[in-house]
C-alpha cells in the first residue's frame, strides 16, 4: 500500500499557526519586513519561539530572501532548546536536504523528538519511516501508532494512511467501518489520497453500502488533482456507466493520463483504441490534453 508523504514547515507565527507547504513566494510585504526584523531581534535574544519563526521566514522567502542554509542554522538553535515546532521543521530539512546535508537518521531524530511532544506532523511522519522501514526497523504496528495519535490530532494524510491500512488489513486485522470513518475525515479536508480510497471504499463497499455515484465523485476530486489511481478507476467508471452516464472518450482521455503509473489504464486505452475510430480516437486525446491542463494549470505541449 503507498502512504501519502507530505512535508510541511511549522509556521508558529501569531497570525499563521498552521502548517504550509516549503515554498518560495515571490515579493515581500512591509508588513512582512517589520514582522522578520521584529522577530530576529528576539530570535538574536535566543528566544526560542522566535528563533523557529525567524526560520521559516527564511524557509519561505518572508520579508527576507530566501536562505534555507540559515534557516536551518536557526531551526537548529531553536530545536536545541527543546521547541517542537522547530524540531519539526528540523527533520524536515535534514529529511528534504534543505540547507543541510540529507541525512535520514538526523532527521528521524527529530522529528521522533517533536512527535514525543504532540507534534501532529512529525507523528504521522514517524509512522511514515517505521511503515516504511526507514532508517528503522519496519514495524507496522508501532507505525499505526504514531498514526493513530497524529489522526486523532487532526491531520489528514495520518487519517488517510490509518484509514487505509484498516481498510485493507495491512499488518492488522481488518475494520473497514473503522477505515471507512477515517478516510471520511481525510476526505474532509481535501486530502486526495483519502477521496481515492473513500472512492474505492463505495465502489467496492468496504465499509459502506456500494455507491457507484458517490465512488466517481470522489474518484474525479482526487483525479482533478493528478491522483493516477483516481484517474484510471474514474476512466473505468466512464467505460462502465458506474456512477456516471458511459462515455468512451472520457475514459478513454482519463486512461490516456494514467497510464504511465497504472498498467490497466494501458490495456484498457489500448482496448478502446482498437474500436474507435481515428477520429474518435483524437477527440479522445484532445480531451485527455484538456484534462491533464486542468491538473497542471499549464497549457501542454502539442
Amino acid at each position: 500500500m503507498k502512504i501519502t508523504r507530505q512535508f510541511f514547515i511549522i509556521a508558529t507565527l501569531p497570525w499563521c499557526i498552521c502548517f504550509l507547504p516549503v515554498t518560495t513566494f515571490c515579493g515581500m510585504t512591509e508588513a512582512e519586513v517589520r514582522l522578520y526584523k521584529a522577530n530576529a531581534e528576539k530570535a538574536e535574544k535566543g528566544e526560542a519561539k522566535a528563533q523557529c519563526d525567524i526560520g521559516f521566514f527564511l524557509s519561505n522567502g518572508l520579508g527576507c530572501a530566501v536562505d534555507n542554509q540559515l534557516a536551518a542554522q536557526w531551526y537548529t538553535k531553536s530545536a536545541e532548546q527543546g521547541y517542537a515546532p522547530a524540531m519539526n521543521n528540523l527533520g524536515i530539512c535534514y529529511k528534504e536536504g534543505l540547507g543541510v546535508k540529507q541525512n535520514y537518521v538526523t532527521a528521524y531524530k527529530w522529528f521522533r523528538m517533536a512527535a514525543e511532544q504532540d507534534v501532529p506532523f512529525s507523528q504521522y511522519i514517524i509512522g511514515v519511516m517505521l511503515y516504511d522501514g526507514i532508517v528503522v526497523k519496519k514495524d507496522i504496528a508501532k507505525a499505526i501508532e504514531w498514526f493513530m495519535k497524529s489522526a486523532e490530532n487532526g491531520l489528514a494524510p495520518a487519517q488517510s494512511a490509518l484509514g487505509t491500512i484498516l481498510c485493507n488489513g495491512d499488518g492488522v486485522p481488518k475494520d473497514e467501518l473503522k477505515g471507512f470513518s477515517w478516510l471520511l475525515k481525510a476526505a474532509a479536508q481535501d486530502d486526495t489520497n483519502g477521496e481515492f480510497q473513500l472512492g474505492l471504499c463505495y465502489h467496492k463497499g468496504k465499509g459502506t453500502k456500494i455507491d457507484f455515484v458517490k465512488a466517481a465523485h470522489f474518484f474525479k476530486k482526487a483525479a482533478s488533482k493528478g491522483h493516477h489511481g483516481a484517474q484510471y478507476e474514474l476512466g473505468l467508471c466512464y467505460y462502465r456507466g458506474e456512477g456516471v452516464t458511459k462515455n468512451k472518450t472520457e475514459a478513454y482521455a482519463y486512461m490516456q493520463l494514467a497510464k504511465d503509473t497504472e498498467l490497466g489504464a494501458r490495456a484498457v486505452a489500448k482496448t478502446l483504441e482498437a474500436f474507435r475510430s481515428e477520429t474518435e480516437i483524437e477527440a479522445g486525446k484532445k480531451r485527455a490534453k484538456e484534462l491533464q491542463e486542468e491538473v497542471t494549470g499549464k497549457p501542454t505541449s502539442k
